[in-house]
C-alpha cells in the first residue's frame, strides 16, 4: 500500500478572548481562507476552516510549500496574532472537504506541536503579542526547524499593521515598484515598510525551511548551491 504523507497546518488565535471585536476578528479571517484557498488551491488538499473554537486547519499536498504558505497567511489574517503549528505525517482516512471528518497521526502530531507552543509561550512569560510557529513530523521535532522558527517569530512579531500590509503588497505584486502601482502607494512607501518588517530575511527563511524539511524528510544532506555555481 503506497503510503501518501500530507503537512496539516493548525492556527489559533492568540488571546482570542481579549479580542474588542471577536466577530469581525473571525469574518476577516474566514476571508483569509478564501484568498489563501484559492491562491494556492493547487497545493492544498483540505482548504482551511475553522474546527473548534478559535482554531482553524488546512491540509497540504507539498511540504517544501508549508512554510511559505504560512507566512502568506500570516500576513493575510494580521493584524490578529496566531500561533502556527505545522505537522508531516499519514491521513489514515479518506479526504473531505471537512477537515473534522479526516484523521491520522499527522494530525496528532500538529496538535503536540501546538500544545508545545502554548507551554513555551507560558513557561518562558512571552508578552501575548508573541507570535509562534512550530514543526514535527513522525520523526518528532528538529532542533534546526525550532531555531530558525525561533529567531523568525521575534522578527514578524515586531511588525506593526502598516509593514504586515507592506509584506503581504509586495508579495503578492513580486516588487516594491509592481507593488507600489497596484496599491496606489509610493515605491519609497513600500520600502521603508518592507525593510522595517525584514521582509526579505523572514523570505528568505521561509525559503530554506521549505528546502530543509523536503531534505531532511528523504535523508538528504542539506545545503545550498554556492552563490554563482
Amino acid at each position: 500500500m503506497l503510503i501518501v504523507n500530507y503537512t496539516v497546518i493548525t492556527c489559533d488565535i492568540i488571546e482570542s478572548r481579549t479580542l474588542e471585536q471577536r466577530e469581525q476578528a473571525q469574518r476577516h479571517i474566514e476571508a483569509a481562507f478564501g484568498e489563501i484557498n484559492a491562491r494556492f488551491a493547487a497545493d492544498i488538499a483540505i482548504p482551511f476552516q475553522f474546527t473548534l473554537g478559535d482554531e482553524f486547519q488546512g491540509v497540504l499536498t507539498d511540504l517544501a510549500k508549508a512554510p511559505y504558505i504560512a507566512g502568506r497567511l500570516r500576513e493575510e489574517v494580521a493584524p490578529v496574532k496566531i500561533r502556527i503549528a505545522i505537522g508531516f505525517g499519514e491521513i489514515t482516512t479518506e479526504l473531505s472537504e471537512d477537515i473534522r471528518k479526516v484523521d491520522g497521526p499527522v494530525f496528532h502530531i500538529a496538535r503536540d506541536v501546538m500544545e508545545g507552543l502554548k507551554r513555551k509561550q507560558k513557561k518562558r512569560g512571552l508578552k501575548h503579542k508573541q507570535h509562534l510557529t512550530g514543526f514535527a513530523s513522525e520523526r518528532g521535532f528538529d532542533d534546526t526547524v525550532d531555531t530558525v522558527y525561533m529567531l523568525y517569530d521575534v522578527l514578524i512579531s515586531e511588525r506593526t499593521e502598516k509593514q504586515w500590509w507592506a509584506a503581504k503588497v509586495y508579495n503578492l505584486a513580486g516588487t516594491a515598484t509592481r507593488a507600489a502601482a497596484v496599491f496606489g502607494t509610493t515605491f519609497q512607501n513600500i520600502s521603508k515598510q518592507v525593510n522595517a518588517a525584514h521582509l526579505f530575511e523572514t523570505n528568505q527563511a521561509e525559503q530554506f525551511l521549505g528546502h530543509y524539511l523536503v531534505s531532511s524528510s528523504k535523508g538528504e544532506p542539506i545545503g545550498s548551491p554556492l552563490r554563482g555555481s
